[in-house]
């Protein structure tokens, strides 16, 4: 099945043509919508856990490899341009879901390219079952929550504040003003994005609006809080490298954040893991598909043969 990859900032809409995976967490069903396009080997491409995360933002990477790859993109549920049940949302329910698409769709071992919290739970598939995927890349990989990485590890106090924002009315205030435009403008000069001047308006208006979906706050105050955190330290997240049995690049902006590249730099040290730094910070992917475009092609060269 194949659908062209929508046009020029496609945040909250999903292609005409866009098949849907039907998903159940819960009792609640979850209709999933997901884009293949492109021919050759798959690529699955995941896009990273976060406020304003959708598939679109993986849709530059997309354009690049489908010449030569068959790329499938798809949103997470609770995230993304999917419905979002008001849901107390816990990684054993994003590990399901992974889990479950890649039965659907895949026949096989498939390679992966995954973004920031997306990359924990493509680990933990790999380690939980090896025959999952052929080969693993890594783009910005982040594996806390904003809040652990910023505040340190104070999870009940974060418990009570995730509480606080799933609240009716003052849970949805307090969501609408760390929402608000110069918010995310700051969030994406400071931290996402490398060059400031690619923040524009536009950026902003539409990363807004997948931010103001309706129960947008309960995914979201999960993984900021760290509620989603597969691990909760950078050694934790290298013994899941550990168990991992088949190739892996780790892609890593220049310009990425302190705090961030700090956790970052021990994954890119290990012999085991093959490294390419590319122009950018926490959302290279996106800011500058071309050099990770080729990183990745280069790294799924055996797999054209």
């Amino acid at each position: 099945m194949h659908n062209e990859i929508p046009g020029t900032n496609p945040q909250t809409r999903d292609a005409p043509t866009a098949p849907t995976f039907a998903w159940q967490v819960r009792g609640r069903a979850i209709s999933v919508a997901y884009d293949v396009a492109g021919d050759g080997p798959p690529v699955l491409l995941l896009p990273a856990m976060s406020t304003v995360s959708t598939r679109a933002e993986m849709y530059p990477l997309a354009r690049q490899l489908q010449r030569r790859f068959r790329t499938v993109t798809v949103d997470w549920p609770g995230f993304g341009a999917v419905s979002r049940p008001r849901l107390r949302w816990r990684p054993e329910f994003y590990a399901a879901f992974l889990r479950d698409f890649c039965e659907h769709l895949f026949d096989g071992p498939v390679a992966v390219a995954a973004a920031g919290h997306s990359c924990a739970y493509v680990l933990q598939l790999a380690r939980d079952r090896p025959a999952t995927w052929s080969r693993i890349i890594l783009i910005a990989p982040t594996w806390l929550g904003p809040l652990p990485v910023v505040m340190g590890d104070y999870r009940r106090a974060y418990s009570l504040l995730r509480r606080l924002v799933e609240l009716p009315l003052l849970g949805e205030a307090i969501y609408r003003l760390n929402t608000a435009s110069p918010v995310l403008a700051r969030m994406y000069r400071e931290y996402v994005y490398g060059n400031p001047d690619l923040v524009t308006e536009q950026l902003i208006a539409e990363k807004g609006r997948v931010a103001r979906q309706r129960n947008a706050r309960f995914a979201t105050a999960a993984f900021v809080t760290g509620a989603l955190d597969v691990v909760r330290s950078g050694a934790e997240f290298l013994q899941l490298v550990d168990q991992v049995l088949v190739p892996l690049l780790a892609v890593c902006g220049t310009q990425t954040p302190g705090r961030s590249w700090k956790e970052m730099s021990a994954l890119c040290q290990r012999s085991d893991v093959t490294v390419c730094r590319v122009p950018g910070a926490l959302a290279p992917h996106e800011e500058n598909p071309a050099p990770v475009s080729r990183a990745v092609t280069d790294f799924l060269l055996p797999c054209l043969k």
